[in-house]
């Protein structure tokens, strides 16, 4: 289902590159601090994605903007991650999980190998039911697509890829720095969790240089820091 009890489908679309925040793209809107109970709902499946949500939650809670750099959201981030591992029923959908995912700014979805299958009962996945019930919400573009650590194959569920062609893409499981100045640098995934928190909190894009900048100077040791 969502964030802990995700399910998907088996039916994929070659995804676009990642590209930078600033490249063209179908727009995250922005949205006013307090209209939202939760920040993110993170929709995820249990078979192969629950390790890296919960890492993603801990990131997501615990990550700050650095000094010199302001957004619209600099508090704590309120993160959704359903941990409900029983057999969810319909009720459980109506009176817990649709109700998050409309009080939710940002539905982050982590796409792992099983994201393509679907449920045991041979139906719609709990991540595809997610995904339809946001795209039925007014915030329904705020969609941040992250592929899983250990997912190799860069596609992205149908309905997803058809609704949004150019949806911009996020993966932590990268090796090469989006950064081409820096090829020295050890671990680009930790600049794609930058780029996702940044979209999620609404840095502006004049600030991005400082942003990473800060991000490069805490990681790693070099002169211009």
């Amino acid at each position: 289902m969502n964030a802990d009890n995700s399910e998907s489908q088996s039916d994929g679309v070659p995804a676009t590159a990642p590209k930078p925040l600033s490249a063209e793209a179908d727009p995250l809107p922005a949205t006013e601090p307090s209209d939202y109970e939760w920040d993110v709902f993170v929709s995820f499946r249990h078979k192969d994605a629950r390790q890296a949500a919960r890492e993603l939650r801990l990131q997501l809670q615990n990550w700050r903007l650095p000094q010199g750099v302001s957004a619209p959201r600099s508090g704590p981030l309120k993160v959704y991650l359903d941990t409900f591992q029983g057999r969810v029923t319909q009720d459980y959908w109506t009176e817990n999980i649709a109700p998050a995912l409309r009080a939710s700014r940002y539905l982050l979805v982590v796409v792992s190998e099983s994201i393509f299958d679907p449920a045991d009962d041979g139906t719609e996945n709990w991540v595809q039911k997610e995904i339809r019930e946001f795209l039925e919400t007014p915030q329904r573009a705020n969609i941040i697509p992250v592929y899983a650590p250990t997912q190799r194959t860069k596609q992205l569920p149908k309905i997803l890829f058809e609704t949004f062609p150019r949806i911009q893409t996020f993966d932590l499981g990268s090796t090469d720095s989006f950064i081409p100045h820096l090829p020295f640098l050890e671990s680009p995934a930790k600049l794609e969790f930058v780029r996702i928190v940044a979209a999620i909190r609404g840095v502006r894009s004049e600030d991005y240089p400082n942003l990473f900048r800060e991000f490069i100077c805490d990681n790693i040791n070099v002169s211009f820091c």
